[in-house]
């Protein structure tokens, strides 16, 4: 007989949390691909022979046009990353007390701190950012570079903390006596997301040191000629965005994924319900009723509970 299994998040069944939280995912590797394929195009504009205007005031129109749409592309990251951090705790915690396991709801409470400075920061940039249009105060562009370097902090905090869910979850799936490969394959890509953005936090390292370099000259900043000249640190930031969008879609689908196990949507092999009912007594017994861990000083009225239907 089928084990009836699943994830319930104030009262929604996992199937809407994943399903939005898979959607949010995608969202925001795309939006950084966005961001990475509108510098390369704003290099492309302002180099000889490839699209800039013989006529200066054409040219630096075409110049705050890109810098407007790469603006604008910040704040669509820092937005995805507020509608992120909701959802993802939902499951994390979900997920923590299906596993009985505190140390993971202390993991996913961690990267929803990141996710939340994450977006103040880049929020920050962006209004900084948007000051580079019709001017090139040496203060707003050295303030450009701070910003980037801020958030490659936030970056690699993230990545650092992914890693560790990563770690952390394969290490609570050793404790079962069947670990379905769904399972492990979300934790080694919670991993590699966390190495990719690692790679990203070091891009954003590299230009805000080019911008403060730009903004410390005592002659005229001419940021058109700026971009050409730092323009392989900017194709590496749009190789490893990439890079990223293809670990954030793969983390994605795991979502849907782990959803389908638990759920038992298919016809469950013997492995599969054996895990689903391991998981279920967890914890020497656990009841799941009890709640999700909660973090030191979190309200816990609104995070999620993770129940087991009981049948007749």
């Amino acid at each position: 007989m089928a084990v009836d299994a699943f994830l319930k998040f104030d009262g929604v069944e996992g199937e809407a949390v994943d399903g939005r939280l898979h959607d949010d995912v995608r969202a925001i590797g795309a939006d950084f691909v966005n961001i990475g394929d509108d510098f390369v195009k704003l290099i492309a504009d302002v180099s000889p022979g490839h699209g800039a205007s013989d006529l200066k005031i054409a040219h630096d129109l075409k110049l705050d046009h890109d810098l407007l749409k790469i603006d604008g592309d910040f704040l669509k990251v820092s937005d995805a990353f507020v509608k992120l951090d909701n959802e993802f705790l939902k499951f994390g915690l979900g997920l923590s007390d299906f596993l009985q396991n505190e140390s993971l709801a202390v993991a996913f409470h961690k990267i929803d701190m990141d996710f939340q400075s994450s977006s103040g920061d880049i929020l920050k940039l962006s209004g900084d950012f948007i000051k580079l249009t019709g001017g090139t105060n040496p203060g707003d562009v050295f303030q450009v570079g701070a910003d980037f370097l801020t958030i490659k902090a936030d970056l690699d905090n993230m990545g650092n903390d992914f890693i560790a869910l990563g770690g952390n979850f394969l290490a609570a799936l050793s404790d079962l006596e069947v670990a379905n490969q769904v399972f492990i394959k979300f934790g080694n890509d919670l991993m590699t997301v966390g190495q990719t953005l690692n790679a990203v936090s070091a891009d954003f390292s590299n230009i805000g040191v080019d911008f403060e370099a730009l903004a410390d000259t005592s002659g005229e900043i001419k940021l058109d000629q700026a971009f050409i000249k730092y323009a392989g640190d900017f194709f590496k930031l749009d190789s490893d965005f990439v890079k990223l969008d293809t670990s954030l879609s793969s983390l994605a689908t795991d979502f849907l994924k782990i959803n389908d196990v638990l759920h038992l949507k298919l016809e469950p092999t013997p492995e599969i319900t054996q895990l689903v009912q391991a998981m279920a007594t967890f914890g020497g017994g656990g009841s799941a009723a009890e709640g999700p861990p909660a973090a030191p000083n979190a309200d816990t009225s609104q995070q999620p509970v993770l129940t087991t239907p009981q049948h007749g």
